[in-house]
């Protein structure tokens, strides 16, 4: 059980980190995730949240969060003692540095997790949110589940600051800069979808790439 002052874990990142930081640390886990399971059908859905629309003029209303789905191994035990655990090793062959959730507090007010996890034969279902004092999980459920496979939902709400896009293409280039060296392995990635919360203008981000220097060239201008 974790026992840390959060707040000042989150205040001490100072740089190298954007609103869409969090949004590619939860990507990225779900990619591992599915790696993990060796699931060939592997998909990461981005959903964006918007906030309730208020003007009379056609422009899109404002995010409000993301919420990310992905059907990877889901949260099991051990995925949730090195969540809890401050330094972990958990995935330090994969380059992680066991410090990533916490970016996630320095730009949503409130991250949430539910899960669907395999053990001894049975599945299982365990929710929790990130916690803001001194435990690092808070609120936690585990459960029998009814599910057949497993998987997690993320859900990133209430930007602390205004989130600068609205357009859902320009969300996706800046996603796939971020995430273009999972894009471009030889291993392959899974598919990743972003679109709005009910679906729809989904844009798979594995074909913004195009193909060879090009596309690279592209996404470093």
């Amino acid at each position: 059980m974790s026992n840390l002052n959060i707040k000042r874990a989150v205040d001490n990142i100072r740089s190298g980190t954007s609103v869409y930081t969090p949004i590619t640390e939860v990507v990225v886990n779900a990619i591992q995730a599915i790696e993990e399971k060796d699931n060939s059908d592997g998909l990461v859905e981005i959903r964006a949240k918007r906030v309730k629309q208020t003007k009379l003029d056609d422009s899109a209303p404002e995010i409000n969060g993301f919420t990310v789905v992905d059907n990877g191994v889901g949260f099991t035990d051990e995925q949730r003692e090195s969540f809890d655990t401050l330094y972990t090793a958990h995935k330090i062959q994969e380059g992680g540095k066991g410090f990533g959730r916490f970016i996630c507090l320095k730009y949503y007010e409130d991250v949430d997790y539910v899960s669907t996890y395999h053990k001894g034969g049975s599945f299982y279902s365990r929710s929790f949110s990130m916690g803001k004092e001194k435990e690092i999980i808070v609120d936690e459920n585990i459960r029998p589940s009814h599910e057949i496979s497993t998987g997690t939902t993320v859900t990133l709400s209430n930007p602390i600051k205004i989130f600068p896009e609205k357009s859902l293409p320009q969300i996706a280039r800046r996603l796939v800069e971020k995430l273009l060296p999972y894009f471009i392995s030889e291993k392959g990635c899974p598919k990743v979808v972003l679109a709005e919360q009910d679906g729809s203008d989904a844009i798979i981000l594995n074909e913004y790439l195009g193909s060879g220097a090009d596309a690279v060239m592209m996404f470093q201008s």
